[in-house]
């Protein structure tokens, strides 16, 4: 790259620069897990799919989740460089899939994708993880030296899928009908309607319970 970023700016001012969650340049795409990376001089990187530190982490800590965590990955990385000293689960993830999310699925019509009712305890989400990673680092940091801590959750985010407290908290009756404007959709452009037509098979309640699963996501990660 030829560009400068924040966390090279910040470096080169004598900060201590520290990534940690999502960035949006997904590394494990690229092969790469570690810093240095774009000015970042440590490095707790994971994006949207879940694959890298948060997942090694989670299988590990939660070996009775495995199942589940491994199966609820996507846009898993094809860079070969990334699975070298790495597990690869590339060929079991659908069959994992099938077996430890699709049954936590709400409706037969919104798939997992879009949200579902994840098993897993509060502690082994990615959202607490990237939290947790960012207190470590706050705790060792040595006050005689400027910081950037960059912190990028990645709730909330589909598939909308919070901890059992959070899957509660909003109940179906509680969420309040949809705003459909008929003639309004009329000027939407084509690809908004081809969207709009996918949905076309979802009932009213698919979309009441799935707006109250991202309601419990955006209060679990406020939580965090």
């Amino acid at each position: 790259r030829s560009f400068p970023t924040l966390a090279d700016r910040c470096a080169a001012a004598g900060y201590r620069t520290v990534g940690v969650g999502k960035l949006h340049h997904t590394p494990q795409q690229s092969g790469s897990h570690e810093a240095p990376y774009f000015g970042f001089q440590e490095l707790d990187s994971t994006e949207d799919n879940r694959v890298g530190g948060y997942l090694d982490w989670a299988v590990r800590s939660f070996p009775e989740h495995e199942g589940y965590l491994l199966g609820s990955t996507f846009n898993i990385p094809t860079n070969e460089d990334w699975w070298r000293g790495r597990r690869d689960f590339r060929a079991q993830h659908l069959e994992l899939r099938k077996q430890h999310v699709l049954p936590h699925e709400f409706s037969p019509r919104a798939n997992w994708g879009f949200g579902h009712h994840s098993p897993l305890p509060p502690e082994a989400f990615q959202s607490h993880w990237i939290a947790e990673r960012c207190l470590e680092r706050l705790a060792r940091h040595r006050d005689d030296q400027p910081l950037l801590l960059y912190a990028g959750f990645v709730d909330p985010h589909n598939p909308c899928a919070p901890p059992a407290k959070w899957q509660a908290a909003y109940p179906d009756a509680s969420i309040e009908d949809r705003i459909a404007n008929a003639a309004e959709q009329a000027h939407w452009p084509p690809h908004h309607r081809s969207l709009h037509q996918y949905f076309s098979a979802w009932t009213e309640d698919d979309f009441r319970h799935l707006r109250g699963l991202y309601y419990g996501c955006i209060s679990f990660m406020d939580e965090q």
